[in-house]
């Protein structure tokens, strides 16, 4: 695992802790998080595939098992399922153009060679980026 990645987890733990010493939320913190969020978990992450995935959508996926389309949709799904079921907050990848590359780059290096490293670290930026965003809301 190169340093920039390892350093990076190292981080996303520190913060998750943070985060785990102020849980329970309360309502209000809650409602704030929905807020500050919301557009950006519907739509941001889906938009690398030039379409959005929404809210009901996604409660069809994760509740009824129901796949609407798209791999890359139900791939992000899946992992945030994960995230979340490890402590962590939802995490949405970067749809801009450059981010988009670097994302379709670094999957196609995972499925041709096996190396996995440039897109764990572009998930681990991600989840990083997320609990910083989600931290900031609930301290400031």
């Amino acid at each position: 695992m190169d340093t920039d990645l390892n350093d990076t987890l190292k981080q996303s733990d520190i913060l998750k802790a943070r985060l785990q010493a102020i849980r329970p939320l309360n309502v209000e913190a809650l409602q704030k998080i929905k807020a500050a969020f919301e557009i950006e978990y519907t739509y941001e992450s889906n938009k690398i595939e030039g379409n959005t995935l929404t809210l009901q959508e996604t409660a069809l996926v994760v509740n009824e098992g129901v796949t609407i389309g798209g791999n890359g949709r139900t791939s992000r799904l899946l992992m945030n399922l994960h995230l979340l079921s490890k402590g962590y907050v939802i995490t949405s990848l970067k749809a801009n153009n450059e981010a988009k590359q670097a994302c379709y780059t670094a999957l196609e290096q995972s499925h041709t060679s096996g190396d996995r490293e440039a897109f764990n670290r572009i998930v681990a930026n991600a989840v990083k980026n997320a609990l910083e965003n989600c931290l900031r809301i609930l301290e400031g």
